[in-house]
């Protein structure tokens, strides 16, 4: 998996819009090193015509990232 830099959102950003995600990074930081450690996802804008084509395993993941 590749992640391009539409795909990339500074952490910064990302604890100034999501708050909770200051203390999973603290905690984290605590933590041995692995290759999920801050990653987090975030939903991209989609238009009704775009969901309306989702698999049922994306359409949950959709829901659960709003």
């Amino acid at each position: 998996l590749v992640i391009g830099p539409r795909r990339v959102l500074p952490l910064s950003l990302l604890a100034h819009e999501h708050p909770w995600v200051v203390p999973v990074l603290a905690r984290q930081q605590g933590e041995a090193p692995h290759a999920s450690q801050i990653r987090f996802a975030q939903r991209l804008q989609g238009d009704a015509a775009m969901v309306a084509r989702l698999l049922p395993d994306e359409t949950m993941a959709w829901q659960r990232l709003a």
